[in-house]
């Protein structure tokens, strides 16, 4: 049953046709997230037009299963589905928190689209159920034409064409006009730590970096509980979720208008800090401080949950989240599960003969990829692949296979 579903999915990924269907424009539309841990309400806030379609013309509907929701864009006149995305939001963190339970907050989002030639229905579903739906003619809906030449934009990786590569921006949050020197030399340094690790140093040929030039009028970022509070240009905060070390970007509009300066994939902002923070959530943005100790360690880290849909594996840190995995759930992230299924382990093919399942964390084991207890923010019922791995601890370990392997799923997945 599986199979046969796979294959009428891959049999529809592959009949979708981008010129039948869309220019080589983006569509943009920008939504108001508000309830609690129990309600999610989604209303429109505005739809833009913005420039070049970074993503790929061939992988059309997602189908890799990552995230929490899903975008999906239906073609008015034939009801077929011709795009399709999965994403998380901060308001989907926010639900798991204990602040949820007790009041109603608003959150900002984006989703991404190829402009459409013809009417479309714009759904957000979480599973079968559908969180919201409008319908909206690109030749006759209100639709805001982005001011796209308001920031100044720089190449520090080009491979080629937009549509057939990994297209990555890297925003500069809390750099005064002063700083634009320690700015650019930031940006070109953290574009060569990107492309000197892998996995993406092997595929370098498949991504492109760019720049966009933003200056704040104060230098720094804002942290609530020291009662700083600073004239950024994108309004990024330590502190979300009452965390000292959770960097996040709320103002998503701000975020989102700065990067179609230029074709993108994938968010990379990186804060004029040397605070130990950041944060990162599946196909919205990675964050990062540019001059702390661990800031490499950061930067892959954090990307790592934002591109690649990877978890957290650790499960002794503090976080503001209640019950994140909820038990008797598989988590949809590809380098955690919670094992219901004795037998069948997402990552079972990587498993070598004779590995104990689950693995005991010896040293025997440290190299071998397993199923070892401990992940996800709880010490029991939830499991990674191995003892340690860039998404377990910082420092200079790196990526385990299994989390390579979901990197390089996904650089495929935006480059062919």
């Amino acid at each position: 049953m599986v199979f046969t579903l796979f294959t009428l999915l891959l049999a529809q990924v592959q009949d979708v046709r981008f010129d039948d269907y869309f220019t080589n424009g983006t569509m943009r539309v920008d939504m108001y997230i508000t309830g609690n841990y129990l309600e999610e309400i989604i209303t429109l806030d505005e739809v833009i037009a913005e420039g070049e379609w970074a993503g790929s013309k061939n992988n059309l509907i997602d189908y890799t299963g990552y995230g929490c929701e899903q975008l999906r864009i239906y073609h008015s006149k034939s009801s077929r589905m011709i795009y399709s995305r999965g994403f998380c939001t901060l308001f989907g963190e926010w639900q798991t928190t204990e602040e949820a339970k007790l009041i109603k907050k608003t959150f900002h989002n984006t989703v991404r689209f190829p402009y459409p030639k013809d009417e479309v229905e714009v759904v957000i579903a979480n599973g079968q159920k559908r969180l919201f739906s409008f319908r909206i003619d690109p030749l006759k809906h209100r639709v805001r034409n982005q001011n796209l030449g308001k920031y100044e934009s720089v190449k520090l990786h080009y491979s080629g064409e937009c549509s057939k590569k990994l297209d990555l921006v890297i925003l500069p949050e809390g750099y005064t006009k002063n700083e634009e020197k320690k700015m650019i030399e930031d940006a070109m340094r953290y574009s060569n730590i990107f492309l000197s690790s892998e996995p993406y140093k092997n595929h370098k040929d498949k991504i492109n970096i760019w720049f966009v030039k933003i200056f704040s009028n104060e230098s720094g970022v804002s942290e609530p509980r020291k009662g700083f509070y600073k004239d950024t240009a994108l309004n990024l905060t330590f502190n979300t979720f009452d965390i000292e070390r959770y960097l996040t970007a709320p103002d998503n509009k701000k975020v989102r208008d700065a990067a179609s300066a230029v074709c993108y994939d994938t968010v990379l902002i990186m804060v004029n800090t040397n605070r130990y923070g950041g944060a990162g959530i599946f196909n919205q943005w990675a964050i990062f401080p540019s001059d702390n100790e661990y800031d490499e360690y950061i930067f892959l880290h954090e990307f790592g949950h934002s591109f690649a849909g990877l978890a957290d594996e650790y499960y002794t840190s503090k976080v503001a989240y209640s019950d994140f995995y909820p038990k008797g759930l598989e988590p949809w992230e590809p380098n955690i599960t919670a094992y219901l299924k004795k037998g069948e382990i997402k990552w079972g093919n990587f498993i070598k003969k004779g590995i104990p399942v689950p693995t005991p964390e010896k040293e025997e084991y440290k190299s071998e990829v397993g199923l070892f207890e401990g992940a996800g923010y709880a010490a029991k019922d939830l499991y990674r692949p191995m003892m340690d791995c860039k998404m377990f601890s910082k420092g200079s370990v790196p990526f385990c296979p299994v989390c390579r392997n979901s990197i390089e799923k996904m650089i495929l997945f935006y480059s062919e």
